[in-house]
């Protein structure tokens, strides 16, 4: 037989013993050594798809032993080390094989490019598509998948300049003209953005995904008639291609809801209430329709029918915003304190944007509850948007009565008339118009924090410290500053500026809940415990939702593990997604002894946060991922959690959860990364390898 022949034959033979079961390991080593790195990255393959992870990882680690130098085996090595959890490997191992052989290295850069995507690492992602932008066939592409990261990460200006790159390859592309609109609007360009929308609508062909688009698009940039003229054409089309939408019924309401709630906006209320009517006659479960009906209900002085309907809308959808924000605004009305303070919290947090009628909320409730005093932190998020709105505001606002400031919110409010959303509108002449594009102190500088993961802490920094020097006066973005420092793992710098924030507002909460926890890690837990309790006195014995996932780590480390405990259930209630108040729970029980409830809590961590377990495994040089029959000692659990919460340094948010690994890469979390698909493409990753594999041998053969 040729060599080729034989080598034929030992592949097919080893591909039969790998798809039998139960596996023949004797004979499988046996053909496997004869075939070499291919026949080891093959194995290797197969004992990812069967979920032998230690056993793959083996494999993976003869192969490279066998072949060290080789690209194709590198590569292949990657793909496969994705699937085992080793991440960070994988991303070296591509990026390695793509240095030593140029020709398939286009589809090895996406495939680095897409597993970087899943984790969350940003900057890793952002690498392998700069050298996708480089490569001529794969620039425009790469372009738009760039300033879609950054838009995500509301990093717009960067996001603009990707977009226009890939608009000069591409000139006539409208998805693209629509990605520059909504990137004008988040820069308050709104007649460029208007100007993008019909340029995108000159190359779109006529379909109600892109009318709907631009109706919504042109509606947040203020072109409202443009806005009802897509909206109506969006309708149509729904009515017209019902048969090949998905979702019929509701595709056909978003447009008529949309011109409801503009309606209301201007006032209509009886045709906004009959709009929404007529959508849940249809559909039921329409929850945004339910907050219109809510809103209007508000509107006519029937607080009881409102809230009775804004609470059916929430029932149906939790994240409408919108609802919770005409809730709060009935709670503060009756002086229900507390409940109105969790709605505002929501409404903000769920927000998709700057909610200027929330802000403005949030300052008459910081006048309810404080009485006569000015609300500083709350004044400070209006001051901007308020003056703008009215430049007669601006000097009762720097006055700082507190009564007429009061007035000044009051007739704000009264101005929006009934639009609580993050399009803030008035009626001037009849005509409805948009307020200028203003955001308040608080949503800049948390929109500086956001853009960490793609522009690093040194950026950040410089901009919360340009913030912090306009409004002297101000505390929050310098309460920012404090907070990234945190995260960096900087603690005294993040004292030192938290401690400044409240020598400006004392009544800061989150500079109180800082220094809680850096007291703790600096090693004074007591001392942090008391911060905290000093903290909660200045806020007038109240209690924000940050506190209780950062009081519950710093019980932890005191040792007071049932205030612990307690303290961090509390958090996860609340907020499921903060990954470092699983991490101290789980800590705790195995302080506690509670072996059961630790591995429950360390499996949801691992399924929550795959990438920071996957790194603070490697840098403590154990496994967590093995085969089936392998059980983690309790004392691996526990290593691997107190890695983790290394790695997280300071960071205990449930929104903005970002790490440091001890070589200094500055890495992100999507919570619940394994339920959103992280692993969905392992079988394209393992089929590709063993493609290559395949290859490989037969170029042996023919050799």
């Amino acid at each position: 037989m040729s060599a080729r022949g034989t080598v034929r034959a030992r592949t097919r033979a080893l591909d039969q013993l790998l798809e039998a079961e139960p596996l023949a390991e004797a004979q499988v080593e046996r053909l496997a050594s004869e075939l070499g790195a291919p026949g080891r990255i093959m194995v290797a393959v197969a004992y990812a798809k069967r979920g032998r992870l230690r056993s793959a990882r083996a494999a993976v680690e003869q192969a490279l032993g066998l072949a060290p130098e080789d690209a194709v085996v590198i590569a292949a090595a990657g793909m496969v080390s994705f699937v085992t959890r080793d991440y960070q490997l994988s991303l070296e191992r591509l990026e390695r094989a793509v240095s030593k052989h140029s020709g398939p290295a286009l589809r090895w850069l996406t495939m680095a490019r897409d597993f970087a995507a899943r984790l969350g690492w940003d900057l890793e992602e952002l690498a392998a598509l700069e050298a996708l932008c480089r490569v001529e066939s794969a620039a425009p592409k790469a372009h738009l998948s760039t300033a879609q990261l950054h838009a995500r990460r509301l990093n717009w200006p960067e996001a603009l300049r990707h977009v226009d790159a890939a608009l000069a390859a591409l000139p006539e592309v409208a998805t693209l003209h629509m990605e520059r609109a909504r990137l004008l609007v988040e820069l308050g360009r709104r007649d460029e953005a208007l100007a993008s929308v019909a340029r995108a609508c000159v190359f779109a062909g006529e379909s109600y995904a892109f009318q709907m688009e631009a109706g919504l698009v042109a509606r947040r940039a203020g072109g409202f008639p443009a806005a009802e003229a897509h909206f109506e054409r969006a309708e149509a089309l729904a009515l017209e291609q019902q048969g090949a939408l998905e979702q019929g019924v509701r595709l056909q309401l978003e447009p008529r809801f949309a011109r409801a709630e503009m309606a209301a906006w201007r006032g209509d209320l009886d045709r906004a209430a009959n709009e929404a009517e007529a959508c849940l006659v249809k559909d039921p479960s329409f929850a945004s329709a339910l907050r219109l009906l809510g809103a209007v209900a508000y509107c006519r002085g029937e607080i009881d029918e409102a809230e009775r309907r804004l609470l059916q809308a929430l029932a149906l959808d939790p994240k409408e915003s919108e609802a919770r924000a005409w809730l709060a605004e009935i709670y503060i009305g009756r002086k229900d304190y507390e409940a109105a303070d969790k709605q505002l919290y929501s409404a903000v947090a769920d927000a998709t944007g700057y909610s200027f009628p929330a802000a403005l909320l949030r300052l008459w409730f910081s006048f309810q509850e404080q009485g006569d005093k000015v609300a500083l932190a709350a004044l400070q998020e209006v001051l901007a948007p308020l003056s703008a709105m009215d430049p007669s505001y601006e000097p009762v606002l720097r006055a700082g009565d507190a009564a007429a400031c009061l007035g000044v919110t009051r007739a704000a409010l009264a101005r929006l008339g009934c639009n609580r959303s993050t399009v803030p509108t008035e009626v001037l002449g009849g005509e409805l118009r948009a307020l200028p594009p203003v955001t308040g102190l608080r949503y800049r500088s948390r929109v500086a924090l956001q853009r960490l993961r793609v522009v690093g802490a040194e950026e950040v920094a410089r901009t919360l410290r340009e913030l912090a020097a306009e409004e002297p006066e101000l505390a929050l973005a310098l309460c920012h500053l404090g907070e990234l420092e945190l995260w960096m793992g900087d603690y005294e710098a993040a004292r030192r500026t938290l401690r400044a924030t409240l020598a400006i507002q004392r009544r800061t909460r989150w500079a109180w809940i800082g220094l809680t926890l850096i007291a703790a890690l600096l090693g004074d837990p007591k001392e942090g415990l008391r911060l905290s309790a000093e903290g909660i006195e200045a806020m007038g014995n109240t209690i924000g939702p940050a506190v209780y996932a950062h009081r519950g780590d710093v019980q932890r480390m005191a040792g007071n593990l049932t205030e612990a405990v307690r303290d961090l259930e509390r958090s996860l209630e609340m907020h499921p997604r903060r990954v470092a108040a699983r991490i101290s729970y789980g800590l705790v029980q195995v302080a506690l002894g509670d072996e059961r409830r630790a591995r429950e809590a360390f499996e949801q961590v691992q399924r929550a946060a795959p990438g920071l377990v996957s790194d603070a495994a490697r840098e403590l040089g154990v496994v967590v991922w093995g085969d089936p029959e392998d059980e983690l000692a309790l004392e691996v659990v526990a290593s691997v959690l107190e890695r983790a919460l290394v790695l997280l340094r300071g960071n205990r948010s449930a929104s903005s959860i970002t790490y440091v690994t001890s070589d200094g890469r500055l890495r992100g979390c999507d919570f619940g990364q394994e339920s959103s698909g992280l692993h969905s493409g392992d079988a394209a990753a393992l089929y590709e390898a063993r493609r290559l594999a395949l290859a490989l041998l037969d170029r042996q053969g023919a050799a």
